[in-house]
């Protein structure tokens, strides 16, 4: 799965958590700084985090491109489930992109 968005299709950048491999590590993060961990956690959800999260783990690409309308169901489905994929893509120095 390849996480780059269609060259003709306008780029808004949600959010850039850090810019650096690891910059929020030490802010809370213990118990899901381990990718493992929160891939066992997010496929027991009702979401396909898990598979945005095992793409980005997979990628050297600093960008995860997520379509909006899944943002938006994340937030309003597992809203603590999200918080903490954002937050470990930021630990991963992984900014959203959102199409």
């Amino acid at each position: 799965m390849k996480l780059r968005p269609d060259r003709a299709e306008p780029v808004r950048v949600l959010h850039v958590i850090c810019n650096q491999r690891g910059a929020a590590r030490g802010q809370g993060m213990d118990d899901i700084t381990s990718t493992e961990a929160l891939l066992a956690e997010l496929r027991n959800s009702r979401t396909d985090m898990w598979r945005w999260v095992k793409a980005a783990s997979e990628s050297q690409s600093l960008r995860v491109v997520i379509p909006a309308e899944a943002i938006r169901a994340w937030q309003q489905r597992e809203p603590e489930r999200w918080a903490k994929v954002a937050a470990w893509l930021a630990a991963q120095g992984k900014r959203v992109v959102e199409i």
